[in-house]
């Protein structure tokens, strides 16, 4: 059995997703004693907003600001759309 490309590229990006929830408690443990754990999770979810913020942008510009789950709707069902 063959996988198809958009499967493997759904398969590999879960795999990446669930490494990356792997490393989230390491780095939750990593915290300074003396740094709140408030201020802490507000300042990683900071970090992560500004790295996502550049593959937004771009999602935004490779659809003309569509989204992705749209953008294939109207691909296949442009005549009931309209």
């Amino acid at each position: 059995m063959t996988i198809q490309p958009r499967a493997a590229t759904g398969i590999s990006l879960a795999v990446v997703c669930l490494c990356i929830l792997g490393v989230m408690p390491i780095i939750a443990n990593s915290r300074p004693d003396d740094f709140s754990a408030l201020g802490f999770a507000f300042l990683l979810s900071v970090w992560q907003v500004v790295l996502r913020y550049r593959f937004f942008c771009w999602n935004c510009a490779r659809t003309n600001g569509v989204s992705l789950a749209r953008h294939s709707m109207l691909a296949r069902n442009a005549a009931h759309w309209w």
